[in-house]
């Protein structure tokens, strides 16, 4: 219905939305890595070469959002 070939997801915990990646056929992908609040993919791009990708939900409350760059900085 949207227009894409395959969808990767990540269900919630709580009440947090769920994380999904859509992607087209053309790009070969490859998830590396995934959670509740990201995906974590490499993609080979037969036009542009190889790059990495990540989707990131982060934490809502203000009190862990230092949390969410922690994170981001592991990865």
């Amino acid at each position: 219905m949207l227009g894409f070939d395959n969808c990767f997801a990540v269900s919630s915990n709580g009440r947090s939305g769920d994380l999904a990646l859509f992607r087209r056929n053309s790009f070969n992908c490859t998830v590396l890595k995934y959670s509740a609040t990201h995906i974590n993919v490499d993609i080979n791009d037969p036009n542009q070469g190889p790059w990495q990708f990540t989707g990131f939900y982060g934490f809502p409350e203000r009190g862990i959002r230092r949390d969410s760059w922690n994170f981001l900085r592991s990865i």
